[in-house]
């Protein structure tokens, strides 16, 4: 997904989704928006490399789970703001800063920044899907279906399930 900010797309620098080039930022001062574990994992592989690395997250907190919660927490060249929206992207054609604007105090400031790395989930390509449930003979699974509950190990437990009804629909039970 896109943070729906001026030149997101136009910037150098700025990369939607994991980037598995780290060494590439070392040295330098990065921001990860996003607070799930995609974010937590990225600004962890960038902390081994980088400066310093900013985890913008709107929420109280990261939505990640406990090992790696406590490995950002270890890291010191990892700082997390909490309750905070990246509002605007700056540089000419290379993204040199980010603004940030903290919700519970409404103050904005602005962050030097190499790089912004956007973590703040998947829209999953559903153009081709236009009603709400599957004809028979369609099975969903993963990301594409609706709900909170769309990580990897549920996708693949759901491609488990999918692929058990389209058995049963081959067979002939087409219920």
């Amino acid at each position: 997904k896109d943070l729906g900010l001026p030149k997101e797309r136009e910037l150098a620098g700025v990369y939607h989704g994991a980037f598995d080039d780290a060494p590439r930022f070392a040295g330098q001062d990065v921001v990860v928006a996003g607070g799930g574990e995609a974010a937590a994992h990225q600004a962890l592989q960038l902390s081994r490399y980088a400066r310093q690395v900013t985890v913008i997250c709107r929420g109280s907190g990261l939505n990640a789970i406990s090992p790696l919660r406590q490995a950002i927490s270890r890291r010191a060249n990892i700082k997390l703001l909490r309750g905070a929206v990246v509002t605007a992207l700056h540089g000419r054609t290379i993204l040199s800063s980010v603004s940030i604007l903290h919700s519970r105090t409404g103050r904005e400031r602005e962050l030097d920044s190499s790089a912004l790395f956007v973590l703040i989930g998947k829209a999953p390509e559903t153009a081709l899907l236009r009603w709400k449930n599957p004809p028979s003979g369609f099975f969903l699974a993963g990301d594409i279906r609706q709900g909170r509950y769309r990580q990897v190990a549920v996708a693949a437990g759901d491609g488990i399930r999918a692929a058990m009804d389209c058995e049963r629909f081959l067979r002939g039970n087409r219920q």
